[in-house]
């Protein structure tokens, strides 16, 4: 069964089990842990944004007229480039 990224986790394990062809696809209890394994790594990710936006301005100030400024500007930059 296709299961939505839109949807919440709750909804997506509601729609797994209530889906027509899950008997066939055996137990869903994989299929459950397939989606926790995603919500957490999705929230992880969403962490990880949030402290990189958060260093980000303690970097440029405190870098000030340091030579490293924009060699951890243009690090900080390419990492939220690679998450997006």
């Amino acid at each position: 069964m296709e299961i939505q990224s839109s949807n919440t986790f709750s909804q997506d394990v509601s729609a797994l089990a209530k889906a027509d062809d899950k008997k066939e696809n055996g137990p869903i209890g994989p299929q459950v842990a397939e989606l926790a394994h995603a919500k957490n790594a999705a929230k992880a990710e969403l962490r990880l944004n949030a402290k990189l936006l958060e260093s980000a301005p303690e970097v440029t100030v405190n870098a000030g007229n340091n030579p490293q400024a924009l060699v951890l500007k243009t690090a900080i930059e390419g990492i939220n480039e690679a998450l997006q």
